[in-house]
């Protein structure tokens, strides 16, 4: 009896950090905080350089200068569904843990997200483009609303674009396109240092590259506004008939590290988009 109190209260703990770590994550920033990420530099030796698998990848004619609307595989999706389940590795301010990942998306329409902790649920989430649906089954505490709850802990406006981009590794489509593009023989580099949203008042500093397929292998942005970066890293890109896709992501801010292992990745298959409030759980505060 004993020993299973003790479990118990090591997976809430833990499971605490999850909640945070992942919504954090999840609203792009991280908690506020103005620590600097460090660029990473990319060795010719790292694995993020494309698996030699992939050189039947199609190669594009780049006898003119390249353009952002040329670089179709990084804003676009030529699929309606994608889902994989995800070993998760995370450190939040020196604390280290594992957990589980289930993503789902019906592109441009719906993410589902689960997180269990040692086959315990903790989270399950729901996003339509103007919709949230939370719920917490540690503390049986839900939202349901606008993107407000992510906006209240990244401190800038998120968006349902936003998060399916760096759930697919694709660059955000509610943004200006004007970069200063460079290719290197096996990279193709695209700055800027002021990209702005559209529709609303956000400003970022931005550098992406792409290996030689034209796939995005790291996204650096940072925040004009307050300095809040984010690194994001797409590793060993593997065949998954039709597509290519990277089956190791990492994720990184101020306090917060993920690596995500990909598993049973699958195109153009819905899954689960459902999300049921129990009655008995009482909704987030979020003044």
């Amino acid at each position: 009896m004993n020993e299973k109190i003790v479990k118990f209260k090591i997976y809430f703990q833990s499971s605490k950090l999850i909640i945070a770590a992942f919504v954090a994550m999840i609203s792009l920033f991280g908690c506020k905080s103005t620590q600097m990420v460090t660029e990473n530099k990319i060795p010719q030796s790292s694995p993020i350089v494309p698996d030699t698998s992939i050189a039947q990848f199609p190669s594009i004619d780049t006898i003119l200068p390249l353009q952002y609307s040329d670089i179709k595989t990084i804003n676009q999706y030529d699929y309606e569904w994608i889902s994989y389940r995800a070993k998760t590795n995370y450190t939040i301010n020196e604390n280290n843990g594992e957990c589980n990942l289930y993503f789902v998306n019906r592109i441009d329409s719906i993410i589902y997200l689960n997180i269990n902790l040692a086959g315990i649920e903790v989270i399950r989430m729901v996003l339509t483009p103007d919709e949230v649906i939370y719920v917490n089954k540690l503390n049986k505490t839900f939202y349901k609303g606008e993107f407000l709850l992510f906006q209240k802990i990244a401190g800038v406006p998120v968006t349902f674009d936003m998060i399916q981009a760096i759930l697919n590794g694709k660059d955000f489509q509610n943004f200006d396109s004007i970069f200063t593009i460079s290719e290197e023989p096996d990279q193709v580099i695209l700055q800027t240092n002021t990209r702005k949203e559209k529709n609303k008042d956000l400003y970022i500093i931005q550098k992406m590259i792409l290996n030689k397929e034209l796939l995005m292998i790291q996204n650096l942005i940072t925040v004009k506004s307050n300095l809040r970066k984010l690194n994001m890293e797409y590793l060993n890109y593997q065949p998954v008939e039709p597509h290519f896709c990277f089956q190791e992501m990492r994720l990184e801010t101020a306090n917060i590290k993920m690596n995500l292992i990909l598993k049973n990745i699958k195109y153009n298959t819905p899954g689960p988009t459902y999300i049921t409030i129990p009655e008995s759980f009482t909704p987030v505060d979020l003044k």
